[in-house]
């Protein structure tokens, strides 16, 4: 049986002190995805738990190989169901809001194409249909890639057919899915605003200027489905998706899910939207581009190679742990940095009393995804304890580089890597955060 399904099988009652203690977890889950990987301890025990509850739980339950998984209001909306729900009250209800600006056509964006690296190309069959290209400025197709249409795309939900060449595409969310079309010129005609981890709008993001393109509020992910389908769209973009709203935006558009789990590569996801919007070329460029990026700030490091690197921080109760496959860790073993963790391929999760697991490390590296969270970290007399406490080799990557180094794209990668190269070394040096 599942961890899903075991959650299933808990039995739903009333109870306002867990109800009360879940409103604050979920409104941190809230403000991005939760991370989800495998369980560090079995399942709790047959507690009675409300629906409320159930939510919490089955966000701090991991499920295997996945990170940064489903919002908290598909999860609620499932769980709710399932127990038969007498909390249909508390369930959270999502008022979309808009700009005033009506839907544009996808414009080329000013901010400079940034990156993206290599992988699998999605797959794709075409009809033999001539390409349709847009007739405003910087539009999908204006780079004259060969694509034609209709084109069919497998993507991590199964297949989409696009009947010709979009030219209103709609990102779900504003990380990934906007990323991708930015990097090569597009805008989307309505985005969903997302807040994650307390971050307002990532920096790259900013840089492109989206003043005037209409957005709703999707901090709770739970997409707009009537605003999404009054913005005509003809490409629908999301990553994660419940397959209950999957069916719902297939229904609106042709819908791409670019991703469901932690192990797709960045480039697969440019390639992806590359190939939908007959960008093939520019896709690449930007993916060539971005990888000699990181080969000049693996340079950087050249020096520090032989210092073994830990990635941990306190996430809820719980203290995480990166192998060197996970995402993070896969980005320092790029840059030629070695990783060293209790499992090379999972996030490894142990209780807030084992900050011990993490006193071998030479340099150290915490994430802060809530100010609260790396604030209880930072004042825990265990934590302090910690040799590269200590000696100025640990650093702390705030909510910005959180956000880029777990929602990877070429713009976030482009934006974050220097930084990270920078703190990288100031540890090595013994020029770190000190307490």
């Amino acid at each position: 049986m599942t961890d899903h399904e075991r959650v299933l099988t808990v039995t739903c009652r009333e109870d306002t002190d867990l109800m009360r203690d879940a409103d604050e977890t979920n409104r941190r889950a809230d403000e991005g995805r939760v991370l989800r990987a495998t369980p560090a301890t079995p399942m709790l025990p047959d507690t009675p738990l409300t629906g409320s509850h159930l939510t919490t739980l089955l966000h701090r339950r991991r499920t295997r190989r996945g990170v940064l998984g489903l919002g908290v209001g598909v999860v609620a909306t499932a769980l709710l169901a399932a127990c038969g729900g007498d909390d249909d009250d508390d369930a959270a209800t999502p008022t979309a809001t808009s700009a005033a600006a009506a839907p544009s056509t996808a414009t080329a964006a000013p901010a400079e194409p940034t990156a993206t690296s290599a992988s699998v190309a999605p797959t794709a069959t075409t009809a033999a249909a001539s390409p349709t290209t847009g007739s405003d400025a910087g539009a999908a197709g204006d780079a004259g890639d060969a694509v034609t249409y209709p084109l069919t795309i497998t993507h991590a939900m199964g297949e989409a057919t696009l009947p010709a060449l979009p030219q209103r595409i709609v990102a779900v969310n504003d990380a990934e899915h906007i990323d991708t079309l930015l990097a090569i010129g597009l805008k989307p005609v309505l985005y969903g605003y997302s807040g994650s981890y307390g971050v307002e709008r990532s920096p790259w993001v900013s840089a492109a200027d989206l003043e005037g393109i209409e957005f709703y509020d999707n901090t709770a992910r739970m997409p707009d489905i009537e605003l999404i389908a009054a913005a005509r769209p003809d490409l629908i973009l999301d990553v994660w998706t419940d397959p209950t709203v999957y069916t719902q935006l297939a229904a609106v558009a042709p819908t791409l899910v670019m991703k469901a789990d932690d192990l797709t590569p960045w480039q697969d996801l440019q390639r992806m939207v590359g190939l939908a919007t007959d960008r093939v070329q520019a896709s690449e460029d930007v993916i060539a581009e971005t990888e000699a990026l990181l080969d000049a700030q693996a340079e950087r490091l050249l020096p520090y190679v032989d210092r073994p690197v830990m990635i941990g921080y306190q996430f809820f109760e719980e203290i995480i742990i990166h192998g060197k496959n996970t995402t993070v860790g896969a980005l320092l073993t790029r840059l030629g940095m070695t990783v060293t963790a209790p499992d090379d391929d999972e996030l490894t999760f142990v209780s807030l009393e084992r900050w011990s697991d993490l006193a071998g490390a030479d340099l150290l590296v915490s994430l802060s995804f809530f100010d609260e969270d790396s604030a209880a970290q930072e004042t825990d007399p265990l934590f302090q304890s910690l040799p590269a406490v200590q000696d100025g080799r640990y650093s702390l990557f705030d909510n910005r580089m959180a956000r880029a180094l777990y929602l990877e794209s070429a713009l976030g990668l482009r934006w974050v890597t220097p930084l990270v190269v920078d703190a990288l070394i100031e540890a090595a040096e013994g020029r770190g955060r000190t307490l």
